[in-house]
């Protein structure tokens, strides 16, 4: 589980079966809000190729927990 300080997220329009739908990819940085925003755009690659067929896009998935961080009382970014 990670939670984060910074917070993007990146759009796109898809097609399934000839119905399309928005997909959006969230991602969290501690660092920048740039480096979120690279992390949205990796998410979101990901997820087409999961969308495209690719069961091994997200083996190594890690959930994110996106909520507002008011207080961190340690240093660690992998908190399992």
């Amino acid at each position: 589980m990670r939670i984060y300080k910074y917070w993007a997220s990146a759009q796109n329009t898809n097609e399934v079966g000839g119905i399309k739908s928005t997909v959006t990819g969230y991602g969290g940085s501690d660092f920048s809000l740039q480096d979120a925003r690279e992390k949205a755009d990796q998410k979101f690659k990901l997820l087409q190729k999961k969308i495209a067929g690719d069961k091994t896009a997200f083996e190594n998935y890690q959930v994110e927990i996106r909520e507002e961080l008011i207080k961190r009382v340690d240093n660690f970014i992998n908190i399992c």
